[in-house]
């Protein structure tokens, strides 16, 4: 489920930045890789919900 694998994404990347692990470069590339992840399901999911806007023309 979309919203799931978003907040799993999203804890994952609170995680590193709670507690960083590694060294500048590998952690910089997992913070990279994770906030692509997040944004990526992020747009997903957005694309999926419908505007309040088109919600209230079709009620008309």
């Amino acid at each position: 489920m979309l919203v799931l694998d978003l907040y799993s994404a999203y804890s994952g990347l609170t995680s590193l930045a709670i507690s960083p692990s590694g060294n500048y470069n590998t952690f910089t590339e997992a913070i990279s890789t994770k906030a692509n992840e997040v944004i990526e399901l992020y747009d997903k999911l957005d694309s999926q919900i419908p505007e309040i806007f088109e919600l209230e023309n079709e009620s008309i």
